[in-house]
């Protein structure tokens, strides 16, 4: 069985729907920049809040190297996470300021891609699960 998920080739990123549920069962949606570049999962400490999270509490955190220095962010465990016909349960992501400009509330990194196989079809614009 396959899963397609379209995206706007207009786009400087590819972006995807993002369904996520926190802490006491908080569910929310929100867009996230698909990213193979990015070995972890990201969300903006806005959408941690929301979720019921307070990335401050977070005694773990993993080093990461931005594009202007490196820094030390929060790790929070969500319940799941479900973007392009996935779900992840027990995700572990990282909590990190995410520009307002960037149209994104965070990026799908590869500690959710690895589970599957995917293809990225461009000029078609769309990401194929197979």
């Amino acid at each position: 069985m396959s899963h397609i998920t379209p995206f706007s080739k207009d786009e400087p990123l590819i972006k995807v729907d993002v369904q996520i549920k926190g802490a006491k069962g908080t569910e929310i949606f929100l867009v996230f920049a698909f990213d193979t570049g990015a070995t972890n999962t990201i969300i903006s400490w806005e959408a941690a809040y929301r979720l019921g999270y307070d990335p401050a509490l977070s005694s773990n955190r993993k080093r990461i190297i931005t594009g202007s220095s490196i820094e030390y962010a929060p790790i929070i465990t969500v319940d799941s996470l479900t973007a392009i016909g996935t779900k992840a349960d027990k995700l572990e992501v990282l909590c990190h300021d995410i520009p307002e400009e960037s149209g994104i509330d965070g990026l799908l990194g590869l500690n959710f891609m690895r589970t599957i196989d995917f293809c990225i079809k461009y000029s078609m614009g769309i990401i194929e699960i197979t």
